[in-house]
């Protein structure tokens, strides 16, 4: 960290990788010239990033990008740590040597605008620092929560036990609830440790029939988040009537046309579901009175979760791997390692 911003070098060579193809990385080197900073803008050193499983490991498998788009290359990551190194003339509410999360790349050095800083703080252990680094990991399922109108007593499935599936169940878990989860991974009991109040089903006994606590004939709200036909038919079947399919994953995504009707009248028409697609989060800088939930509010609610011990990231953060090794991060992650559903890069090493 540096003491002042004349002090820093006036010319710095960042890391910055790119998916080329399909598991392929370039670590490219990129000048930045630090002199030549605006006035709102801010130039940083990464300490922290985090992988966000699903979209990234979908990349480096090959799979099809979710909107018309150049597939290839890319920049890969979107959930970053970093330290302040200089700041614009115009910026009094950030010094130099605060921890800021932004949705840069894995890249090790960067500049931003002040408007792109999700989360700031001062004086933060490593370990928060890491927390801080998978903090936006858990807000699509705070969305689906919110957009799927979650209430105290709601009963809620969350299809899928990746990352986002994970971080879904262990906000409902944190809020009083008992997530009931779909999935197929054969470390359950090593991930459930780190979510109170959870029950899980294996989806190849997903025909049992569902048993609920209030005597309802499905559960309130379903929460998806997998890729899958499957999953998606499963959606439709635990959902009871008049109840809401949250999707965050993307069904379909690179398969074939599936062998049912996926807007069936029976689930539809009959009962009555809301199917709706999560994703976008204001990120506008309004006053609470005219938007209660922005992206940096729920941010700062979130990493609230996580430094008051009321959400255990544990699964996101036992693999950690030295900032040059993304590519083995990325096929550890593509064996659904026990126990672990991301990883952290370490760029202070």
């Amino acid at each position: 960290m540096v003491a002042n911003a004349s002090s820093y070098q006036s010319v710095v060579t960042a890391q910055v990788y790119e998916l080329v193809a399909p598991n392929l990385l370039h670590l490219k080197e990129e000048k930045m010239h630090v002199t030549e900073l605006g006035s709102q803008s801010i130039f940083a050193e990464t300490l922290f990033s985090a992988i966000s499983t699903g979209t990234e490991i979908a990349a480096w498998s090959g799979k099809p990008p979710l909107r018309p788009s150049i597939a290839h290359p890319r920049l890969v990551g979107y959930c970053n740590v970093a330290r302040v190194q200089k700041i614009g003339l115009e910026i009094d509410d950030i010094e130099v040597g605060d921890f800021i999360l932004t949705h840069q790349s894995h890249r090790s050095n960067f500049f931003c605008n002040r408007n792109d800083v999700l989360l700031k703080a001062r004086n933060l252990a490593q370990e928060s620092q890491k927390r801080l680094a998978i903090a936006y990991l858990y807000c699509l399922g705070y969305s689906a929560l919110l957009d799927g109108r979650y209430k105290p007593g709601f009963e809620v499935g969350v299809v899928g036990l990746g990352a986002l599936g994970f971080a879904s169940a262990s906000l409902i878990s944190a809020y009083g609830g008992s997530p009931l989860i779909f999935s197929g991974r054969n470390d359950l009991n090593a991930i459930l440790e780190s979510i109170p109040f959870s029950r899980c089903v294996n989806k190849a006994e997903s025909g049992v029939p569902y048993r609920s606590v209030a005597g309802l004939d499905g559960v309130d709200l379903v929460i998806n988040t997998s890729d899958s036909w499957e999953d998606y038919e499963l959606s439709l079947k635990t959902v009871r009537r008049g109840g809401t399919i949250i999707l965050v994953g993307f069904p379909g995504r690179g398969l074939a046309a599936p062998a049912f009707n996926p807007l069936d009248s029976k689930y539809v028409y009959d009962k009555a579901i809301t199917i709706r697609q999560v994703g976008h989060c204001s990120d506008l800088e309004v006053p609470s009175i005219d938007l209660r939930f922005t992206l940096k509010r729920n941010l700062a609610h979130i990493y609230s979760l996580l430094e008051l011990g009321r959400i255990n990231p544990a699964p996101l953060l036992r693999a950690v791997f030295s900032w040059d090794n993304l590519g083995e991060a990325y096929k550890l992650l593509e064996t659904h390692p026990r126990g672990t559903l991301s990883a952290i890069l370490d760029w202070t090493c």
